[in-house]
């Protein structure tokens, strides 16, 4: 910025303008990243390292792109009049509301393969993963919310006849460790072991141990950790759905137009790579300095929203018609990002207003998003409605399969990864019992 602050004084213009230029070039740079994941999305599946180059590569034109514009724009100015600079970013502001997907996002998971038979003696198995589901009696009584959410979680497995476990914790705080212990049966071992690059599972004892038995393994998750990509299992069917930023809000009609303007310009600031690196050298060298200076955090986060909860209702309408197809011989493995942040969604499932949404993610600076007592219960607020969005998705399923007689005898295993991460702050350790007691529950009741 500061260089095109000199030049467009020395060229005579307004601070304004040259500010708008580089608005332009965010503009441009970040429409440049929507439109580049469709095409980067081959290589991620492939688990190649190409696609770490092709970011990289990305990064650069997008800089390159923001001088270009800025120059650019700087010139059109002082050649053709300072308002036509004004209205081009208005017609690339207003084009980058043209609804479009990006990534997998195209209605229906993409299919990798279909499913194929297994052994006929051998009843189904659905595993089911609910990501960043907290652990039933570990639900903050104090906030309100707690008590409805947890009650929609017990009568749901009382109503369908599951063992409950309550109390229960995981060994670790994020899903790669918690996922990679688990599914080979070791909490002793570091759990990096059994991961290798874009967190693909190098070992994966229990697929083994099935696929042994004559078990034929399917799976449907969204792409975080790379089930898939262990050797020496055949897999049957593999999806993956890509939990993409879309202009959610505006597609579904389910805001005001200020929200639809809001939500718009939130996702162009987070697709602009260059603008979260500069926040990034922001955090870690000015932000401190100056809250000290005037008393107050002075910390600057972008909103950061994702939406696999939507990727998740598609999953489970895609496994009630597999369980029609093959009735015996089957594991259906889902990993649903659900209740997982964003928290977007209402009671029933419907887009809830953009003024309510909240994220638990935590920031790049390894400070909590969230910076008061406040801010942590509204967020456990949107959760519980997450959670009982997710039961009452799961209720229809299972009424469904039930009516069907698709699970009348499978074996059904529901269970989450780790515990909501609402915090304000990070635990002192990734494993459990090594972190400050208090957020115990919060990072590992799952």
């Amino acid at each position: 910025m500061v260089p095109v602050l000199l030049v467009s004084r020395k060229a005579g213009l307004y601070p304004w303008m040259a500010v708008a230029s580089i608005m332009l070039g965010f503009t441009l740079e970040s429409q440049l990243a929507l439109s580049s994941e469709s095409a980067m999305e081959p290589l991620f599946l492939a688990d190649t390292d190409l696609a770490l180059t092709v970011y990289r590569a990305q990064m650069i034109l997008g800089f390159l792109a923001l001088l270009a514009c800025a120059f650019a724009a700087l010139w059109v100015v002082r050649n053709t009049g300072r308002l036509v600079i004004a209205w081009v970013s208005l017609a690339m502001f207003a084009a980058s509301f043209v609804p479009f997907a990006t990534g997998n996002d195209t209605g229906s998971p993409p299919e990798r393969m279909r499913l194929r038979p297994g052994g006929s003696h051998l009843p189904n198995i659905l595993h089911i993963v609910l990501d960043e589901h907290m652990a039933l009696g570990a639900f903050p009584a104090e906030i309100a919310g707690s008590a409805e959410a947890e009650g929609a979680a017990r009568r749901f497995y009382e109503e369908h006849g599951f063992r409950t476990y309550y109390n229960s914790f995981s060994h670790y705080r994020n899903t790669d460790a918690v996922m990679a212990s688990l599914m080979n049966f070791d909490t002793r071992s570091d759990p990096s072991v059994y991961l290798g690059g874009n967190n693909r599972l190098i070992d994966n004892a229990y697929f083994k141990k099935l696929s042994d038995r004559g078990y034929s393994i399917n799976l449907y998750h969204s792409g975080w950790i790379r089930y898939e990509r262990t050797q020496g299992i055949e897999f049957g069917k593999v999806v993956v759905g890509k939990s993409i930023e879309r202009p959610i809000a505006l597609v579904d009609g389910a805001a005001t137009l200020r929200e639809r303007v809001t939500f718009r310009i939130h996702a162009l600031l987070r697709k602009s790579r260059m603008l979260r690196k500069v926040l990034s050298v922001y955090r870690r060298t000015v932000s401190p300095r100056l809250s000290r200076l005037i008393g107050t955090d002075t910390t600057v986060h972008l909103k950061q929203y994702t939406f696999g909860a939507r990727d998740a209702f598609r999953i489970l309408e895609e496994v009630l018609e597999d369980l029609e197809v093959e009735r015996t011989g089957q594991i259906f493995f889902l990993h649903l990002m659900i209740p997982h942040s964003s928290y977007f969604l209402d009671t029933e499932c419907a887009i809830a207003p953009y003024g309510e949404w909240r994220s638990s993610y935590m920031a790049a600076s390894r400070r909590s998003e969230l910076t008061s007592k406040t801010d942590r219960e509204k967020t456990y607020e949107a959760y519980f409605r997450q959670v009982r969005c997710t039961y009452h998705s799961l209720e229809a399923f299972f009424d469904r399969a039930d009516e069907a007689g698709l699970l009348s005898d499978a074996t059904v295993l529901i269970h989450g990864d780790h515990g909501s991460r609402i915090v304000d702050s990070l635990p002192g350790s990734q494993r459990y019992g090594a972190a400050e007691a208090r957020h115990d529950a919060d990072w590992f009741a799952a």
